[in-house]
């Protein structure tokens, strides 16, 4: 009887090849959608740290040509601190970015810190747009529109007169 039941099982049949390559297909398409996202939001992640770098690096700007504190800050007549700039240029196709005139909004008085002392809020945003993404099944999305927006508090002493 057990030699019965073994020679009745001889072989590998064309359902096992099947079932076989349907799951290696399964698998693999699943790995190439994981590495699509991962890449995608990779580059999404590295536009996002560049943008933070060029805002960060116009209010190191400011901070260098208000370095005497003596009034309020002055973003007039800093070069270059705002405009178009390239953001990555990955085959040919180059992303511009955008610096926004800084905002600042004049003699902030915080007495929690101290009743002698106003700030001067500074507000830079970068934009951008992100090229299109690619969803499966739903064919491209539109282009998303990216910001960032950093803001630096200049603390000066206050004289008392008007701002």
């Amino acid at each position: 009887m057990l030699q019965k039941k073994l020679d009745s099982e001889a072989g590998f049949g064309i359902i096992h090849v099947l079932a076989t390559l349907l799951i290696a297909s399964v698998a693999i398409a699943g790995l190439f959608v994981t590495s699509f996202y991962v890449r995608q939001k990779a580059q999404e992640n590295y536009h996002t740290r560049v943008a933070l770098l060029k805002a960060s690096e116009a209010l190191e700007k400011i901070k260098l040509h208000n370095r005497s504190e003596q009034g309020p800050v002055d973003v007039t007549h800093i070069p270059f601190l705002a405009g178009d700039f390239v953001m990555d240029d990955r085959d040919g196709n180059p992303l511009v970015a955008t610096i926004q005139n800084p905002r600042v909004s004049y003699g902030q008085l915080d007495i929690m810190v101290a009743p002698f002392c106003v700030y001067d809020k500074v507000t830079i945003e970068v934009t951008w747009t992100e090229g299109p993404r690619f969803a499966f099944g739903t064919g491209s999305e539109d282009n998303t529109e990216r910001s960032v927006v950093l803001r630096e508090d200049y603390f000066r002493k206050h004289t008392g007169g008007g701002e």
